[in-house]
């Protein structure tokens, strides 16, 4: 992370929604990953969804499967990186 220099990142969830066993639970959300400047200013982000599957043993949850994907748009074909505003 040195390239970042004096930058930050912000990492939020959003839209996050799980499910809780005795020995599986999984967990999807939507991750904003958010550059800011030194003085905390907005720079760039990108969003994309995720999802974990995590197993427990023991008292012990672990994450055994994880999948990130963004939408793709029907135009171009490329990935949709930006929520739109709701």
């Amino acid at each position: 992370f040195t390239s970042l220099g004096s930058e930050r990142v912000k990492v939020s969830f959003d839209a996050v929604h799980g499910h809780a066993g005795k020995e599986v639970s999984t967990l999807h959300a939507i991750v904003t990953y958010a550059a800011l400047s030194a003085d905390g200013v907005p720079l760039r982000s990108l969003s994309n969804r995720i999802t974990w599957v995590l197993r427990t043993t023991g008292h012990v949850p672990r994450i055994v499967h994880e999948h990130t994907s963004a939408p793709m748009g029907f135009d171009d074909q490329k990935a949709i990186l930006v929520r739109p505003l709701r």
